[in-house]
Parts: C-alpha cells; sequence; structure tokens
C-alpha cells in the first residue's frame, strides 16, 4: 500500500510539473510579454509598436514609460488616415480604435499590426521612430508606421467618408 501511495505521487509530479514550468502569465490573465509575438487580440496598437522599440533597444525604455510616452503624442493621427488633430493624443486615437471598432477598417487595422511586428531592427521605419540617446522622446515614432496601403493609413479611411 505505501509503494502504491508512492508511485501515484511520482506519476502526479511527472505529469503536472512540467506543465507548471511552461505556463506563460498567471490564471488571472497577466500575460508574458516580451517581444512582439504575444497575442495579437489582447495587444494594442500602441502596445505592439512599444513592443518593437523595446525589442530594437533593449534597455532603452521600459514598457511602462514606452505606452505612457507614446499615448502623449500628437502627431500620429494622418499615418492612421485620420486628418490632423482629429484627436488629441495616440491614447485617444487607440481609445476611439478599440472602442469603436465598427468605425474602422479592421483588415487595414490587422495588416497594419502585422506589418509593425515583422519590421527588423534595422528598417528605416524602426531606424527612424526611436533615438535611444532621447529614450522618453517617443516623438518621431509615427515613423514606425509602414505608409503601405490597405494597412495603418487606411484604419480610419471609413470614418473619413462620412
Amino acid at each position: 500500500m505505501k509503494n502504491l501511495t508512492i508511485v501515484t505521487i511520482l506519476l502526479a509530479v511527472l505529469f503536472f510539473l512540467p506543465s507548471c514550468l511552461t505556463t506563460k502569465g498567471t490564471d488571472t490573465g497577466n500575460p508574458n510579454r516580451h517581444q512582439s509575438n504575444a497575442d495579437p487580440i489582447k495587444q494594442t496598437l500602441r502596445e505592439i509598436v512599444c513592443d518593437k522599440i523595446i525589442f530594437c533597444y533593449p534597455g532603452a525604455i521600459s514598457q511602462l514609460s514606452c505606452n505612457s510616452e507614446l499615448g502623449k503624442i500628437t502627431n500620429i493621427d494622418t499615418v492612421l488616415g485620420l486628418t490632423p488633430d482629429t484627436y488629441q493624443n495616440f491614447n485617444e486615437t487607440i481609445n476611439a480604435m478599440y472602442k469603436n471598432e465598427s468605425l474602422i477598417n479592421l483588415t487595414a487595422r490587422n495588416n497594419c499590426e502585422t506589418e509593425i511586428r515583422a519590421l527588423t531592427c534595422d528598417s528605416s521605419e524602426v531606424v527612424n521612430s526611436y533615438d535611444a540617446e532621447t529614450p522618453l522622446d517617443l516623438s518621431f515614432a509615427f515613423n514606425i508606421f509602414p505608409p503601405t496601403e490597405a494597412s495603418c493609413p487606411d484604419i480610419f479611411a471609413a470614418q473619413q467618408s462620412w
């Protein structure tokens, strides 16, 4: 009986230990995001841009600082298909994009996110979007958005036809 109990415990450990060691995040929904391979449904465009910058410039800026500073910039409207000054800053643009999905071109948004994730660190979009010498200055982040048709510049195109 004692041997059977020990065998049962060992089998339980062998089956459950590997799954405990390979989890990412928690059961409460805190994902373990490092690079730009995180679940695209749970990330905003702001987080995707920050993931790319952080991956390409390791140690230059934290995720929290990047999200905060990127949210404050005001020159992103036109690269997303809006007229200048449609929204006060990128935070407002992001909020509009994800709260009013019926007003945007979802295919263009998805293409934009995919293209940003696919950028290499030496691509002109990434190189021209951030300067690690001034880590909290994200005023050139608009350069990271590829100008490809049916992508970033067309996200709000449906809204502009009103």
